[in-house]
C-alpha cells in the first residue's frame, strides 16, 4: 500500500483509467466480432463501424496503429469475400 499522498492519488487514477481502457478494448473486440459474423446485407455498415471504433482506440492509445491497420485490412478482406458470395 502506498504511503505518499501522490502515490495514493496515482493508484486511484490508474484503477479508473484501466477500467475505462478495458471497457473500450472490449467494445472494439465486440464490434469486430459483430462485423465478422454479419451477413451480406449489413456487412458494409458493420465494417465501417468497426473501422471507426478502431480509429478511436488508436487515438486514445488503446490499440497500436499497425495493429489497427492490420485488423481493418482483414475485416475489409472478409467483407469483400462475404459481398462476393
Amino acid at each position: 500500500m502506498p504511503h505518499h499522498k501522490s502515490t495514493i492519488k496515482r493508484l486511484r487514477q490508474n484503477v479508473k483509467q484501466r477500467t475505462y481502457n478495458r471497457a473500450l478494448r472490449t467494445r472494439v473486440r465486440n464490434v469486430i466480432k459483430d462485423a465478422r459474423s454479419a451477413d451480406k446485407s449489413d456487412v458494409q455498415a458493420k465494417v465501417v463501424s468497426a473501422h471507426a471504433h478502431l480509429d478511436r482506440a488508436v487515438k486514445l492509445g488503446i490499440v497500436k496503429r499497425a495493429t489497427a491497420d492490420r485488423m481493418k485490412s482483414r475485416l475489409a478482406k472478409h467483407a469483400n469475400r462475404v459481398a462476393a458470395s
